[in-house]
């Protein structure tokens, strides 16, 4: 599985990367999100810290990503819902409230995936 996690923080982006590499996936990481269009490209999943970008521009990414699952990690958890109304949309995106664990992102793209973590 490829995936490419999103955000500033450079703590969180190493532990995620540490995390879910462990888990058997191959992980990217990109602090700007204007690159998150190419940084996809052949990738099975995005998680994208949200709150670390403006509401808009996250959003806009988050709809017009070309993957089958987005995780979207917010403290603004209904701003990000109210995207999933989009029939294109809800099926691949999950929001969840930050802080999130490790366990609880792996989760989320494993169910985005159909369970297949550390499958290439």
């Amino acid at each position: 599985m490829k995936l490419i996690v999103i955000g500033i923080d450079r703590g969180t982006m190493d532990g995620v990367q540490q995390y879910f590499v462990r888990a058997g996936a191959g992980v990217r990481t990109t602090a700007h999100l204007e690159d998150a269009h190419a940084c996809a490209v052949g990738a099975d999943a995005v998680i994208l810290f949200a709150d670390h970008y403006s509401p808009e521009l996250s959003l806009r990414t988050v709809i017009e990503l070309a993957v089958s699952t987005v995780i979207v990690v917010t403290a603004e958890v209904g701003y990000y819902s109210a995207a999933r109304t989009a029939e294109s949309v809800a099926p691949r995106v999950f929001v969840l409230r930050s802080p999130v664990w490790g366990w609880t992102l792996l989760d989320a793209v494993r169910s985005g995936l159909g369970g297949h973590v550390g499958e290439s």
